[in-house]
């Protein structure tokens, strides 16, 4: 079948690889924590339950990283890594919350398999800075839904 045809091309691009001679330390981890929630001056509106499912995790060079894997197509624009990289940032709080370790010593990377393609970040946001992020985002896609339902409900007059 197709998929299997495809499921094993995926595993041959991901065996040559920087991560196919590797060992993870863990592999589809589960960390919820509160966005916020140790923050001063942050209202209760503003603090979210956040679940993020880590898909690998390794150790290297004496630091962490939490790769994530994607099957999909890579972003093309400078916005939509942006927004893809949220969802990183997230999960370097998340580990860093649930093991101690210091923010700047977790790494994050996407790894689209299918194009062999690796997105890093670098910039490491607070926790402050991400709440931020995430309550711009959540705003922006309230008001786009917003916009769409009053179109769907003009075109439908």
């Amino acid at each position: 079948p197709a998929d299997a045809a495809d499921l094993a091309v995926l595993q041959g691009i991901f065996e040559r690889s920087e991560w196919g001679v590797r060992r993870p330390i863990a592999v589809e981890i589960e960390i919820d924590f509160v966005l916020g929630g140790g923050l001063d001056g942050v209202s209760p509106e503003e603090r979210h339950i956040v679940i993020c499912k880590l898909d690998a995790v390794y150790r290297r060079a004496g630091r962490i990283e939490i790769v994530d894997w994607k099957t999909g197509r890579a972003p093309t624009s400078a916005a939509e890594i942006d927004e893809r990289m949220l969802q990183l940032a997230l999960y370097r709080v998340a580990y860093h919350r649930a093991h101690g370790v210091p923010l700047d010593e977790i790494d994050v990377a996407l790894y689209y398999v299918g194009d062999d393609r690796v997105i890093r970040q670098s910039e490491v946001y607070s926790e402050g800075e991400l709440a931020q992020r995430w309550n711009a985002a959540r705003e922006a896609r309230s008001a786009s839904r917003s916009i769409s339902a009053s179109v769907g409900a003009d075109s439908a007059s």
